[in-house]
């Protein structure tokens, strides 16, 4: 359930990945290669059905975080004692996070054009 509240939240943000595929069904396959290029995969489906595949590759790189804490030593009465003075400095690298992500739009041929039926739901990490 936490899992749906996430991605519900995250396409309140933005346009989920399964909301810009939606847009397409429908559509020409061709207007998914104008904006995408070309599939990276074709399979045949059965049924007059082909699935065309398109690979993306999401990068996130979180910053590097610099943290000073300093603590004192204090006397019964609340006083800082001179010279105990002590700072702690913390660095969190930053760090890239690599994901690969596939998506799956189905088409069906009508006439001379590849209709879009339908895609794959994209994982949680590629949404």
């Amino acid at each position: 359930m936490q899992k749906l509240y996430m991605i519900t939240s995250l396409c309140l943000l933005g346009a989920c990945q399964s909301q810009i595929m939606a847009e397409y069904v429908g559509k020409d396959l061709r207007e998914v290669q104008l904006q995408n290029g070309p599939p990276a995969y074709e399979m045949d489906m059965g049924d007059g059905i082909y699935a065309y595949q398109w690979e993306r590759v999401e990068r996130y790189t979180s910053p590097e975080v610099i943290r000073e804490d300093t603590t004192y030593k204090t006397n019964a009465s609340g006083d800082r004692i001179a010279g105990s003075e002590r700072t702690v400095t913390t660095i969190t690298p930053s760090q890239t996070r690599i994901t690969h992500c596939l998506d799956t739009y189905f088409a069906r041929k009508e006439g001379s054009r590849w209709i879009i039926t339908g895609f794959q739901q994209p994982s949680f990490a590629c949404e």
